[in-house]
């Protein structure tokens, strides 16, 4: 088997396992309600078909086809970079956003911080009651 073969393979299976990490994360997050996990496996989905798409990206200026691309391939590369800047813009924006309705929304309820939030509150019951007993 050639080297590049190898590294192809390789490529491949990290970024299956990756997809499958990150689909994890995003699942885990939704069930235990955290923003914070559901963001990560969002971001790092995004991650796999960014890099995914910027493999294919690879591949394609790879191969040789004058005939169709008689002036070479060199602008795919800086618009594969331009899409990824362009999505992790648009991830990252919303993110803020996110972020800062959970900000005013948590003053809105009277929420000074992080131990008077409702989950956190139920969490510390239930561990004085189990330390209680």
């Amino acid at each position: 088997m050639s080297e590049l073969k190898i590294e192809k393979k390789l490529l491949t299976i990290s970024l299956w396992v990756t997809a499958a990490f990150a689909l994890l994360s995003f699942v885990l997050g939704v069930l235990f309600h955290s923003q914070v996990i559901v963001f990560d496996g969002l971001y790092s989905l995004i991650g796999v078909g960014m890099s995914y798409f910027s493999l294919y990206a690879v591949s394609f200026i790879g191969k040789e086809d004058w005939r169709s691309f008689p002036f070479g391939k060199d602008i795919i590369e800086p618009l594969v970079v331009t899409i990824n800047y362009f999505v992790i813009l648009l991830l990252v924006a919303g993110s803020i956003i996110s972020a800062v309705f959970t900000v005013l929304g948590r003053k809105a309820h009277g929420f000074q911080s992080w131990d008077e939030s409702p989950f956190f509150y139920k969490l510390s019951c239930s561990a004085k009651k189990k330390h209680i007993q």
